[in-house]
């Protein structure tokens, strides 16, 4: 709130924010995510389980977004994590809940060793997963740290068949 960015987290199948929210910012998420969204008082109080997630949304001024991240990384280190999933979406999370350890514990669940495991991302949030996978592919369009991380960049984007590039060249 003393930044004056847009939070909001999940219940179930919809997502939650407090009354001061920005109506134009939820719309927009919520269309594009296909789900439904619901103003509460209090998101702490209308919480029945701990959300996996909150996402700060800021439409302009992104260092609003890089003082939240460096608060959160040098005050509450211990028990949460963030990062961008694009420059205007600060995801934030539980210590240790990520996609690097989701990928784990799926391929723990298959019996397939995580090095056998194939991951690919196009942003910050997809880093631990990216690095976590046997083969880390970035995709044509993802962010230079991305890139940076990845054993594979694909030649095409997620949204023109990059995914089947990865699928042709390593899963066939």
């Amino acid at each position: 709130r003393e930044l004056d960015l847009h939070i909001q987290t999940y219940e179930g199948a919809e997502v939650l924010a407090e009354p001061w929210f920005n109506e134009q910012i939820i719309g927009g998420y919520c269309k594009g995510m296909v789900i439904r969204w619901r103003v509460v008082e209090d998101i702490c109080a209308a919480l029945t389980e701990e959300p996996a997630k909150m996402l700060a949304i800021e439409e302009e001024d992104f260092s609003k977004l890089d003082r939240l991240q460096e608060f959160i990384e040098t005050e509450m280190a211990e028990s949460l994590e963030c990062f961008h999933s694009n420059p205007r979406f600060l995801e934030i999370v539980k210590a240790g809940m990520n996609k690097g350890q989701a990928v784990q514990m799926l391929c723990d669940i298959v019996g397939v060793p995580v090095s056998h495991a194939v991951a690919a991302g196009d942003a910050a949030n997809d880093l631990s997963m990216i690095r976590a996978a046997g083969i880390g592919v970035a995709m044509a369009n993802g962010t230079e740290e991305v890139k940076t991380y990845a054993d594979y960049v694909t030649l095409r984007d997620n949204n023109h068949d990059g995914i089947a590039e990865i699928v042709d060249k390593f899963l066939s």
